[in-house]
């Protein structure tokens, strides 16, 4: 999952798509990009899932099991800063 810069604007194309936050969920809860900020769990603990053949990464299990965390929270970033519109990006 990521979030995209908003702050007080993109002087480029490029600016414009560069992440503020990005989290791959691979054994970890630490963004990879921008302020290396840690979600964190609520409601329990992150479990993820084990590897499926055939495919790269791994998937953080939320509310499956009694016990796993419901949902994650992110700190509040100064990279972050929504206007009016904005995309928000997950891949399920």
């Amino acid at each position: 999952m990521s979030r995209l810069k908003n702050n007080a604007g993109p002087t480029s194309l490029a600016e414009a798509a560069t992440p503020a936050s990005h989290w791959a969920f691979d054994g970890s809860l630490a963004d990879t990009a921008g302020a290396k900020e840690v979600l964190t769990p609520q409601g329990g603990t992150p479990r993820y899932a084990p590897p499926v053949p055939c495919t790269t990464g791994q998937a953080l299990a939320l509310g499956v099991k009694p016990g796993d965390a419901t949902y994650l929270t992110a700190p509040v970033s100064a990279d972050l800063r929504l206007g009016p519109s904005y995309s928000i990006e997950a891949w399920v």
